[in-house]
């Protein structure tokens, strides 16, 4: 009997009761690798970068749609679409 499928795009596959941990346990238990907890400069430059594009098209929908009234919604839909294509 074949593997199940849904639309010919998930096929199941049958492991062994412990074959998905052991590289997870084996690294745990050497001790080799550890995550450290810490954020440099530029991690913290890039998260202020982000927050500040984050926040600036937020702000630009805002004044476009004050400026323009309901035709600044119909720009939007415009623009995604040709972003899309």
């Amino acid at each position: 009997m074949g593997a199940p499928t849904i639309l010919g795009l998930h096929v199941r596959k049958e492991v062994e009761s412990g074959e998905l941990a052991e590289p997870f346990a084996a690294a745990s238990e050497r001790g080799e690798h550890k995550l450290r907890r810490e954020v440099g400069l530029v991690g913290l430059v890039f998260v202020s970068l982000g927050s500040i594009i984050g926040a600036g098209w937020l702000f630009a929908a805002l004044y476009a749609s004050s400026l323009a009234g309901p035709a600044a919604i119909v720009s939007w839909v415009l623009g995604g679409g040709a972003m899309l294509l």
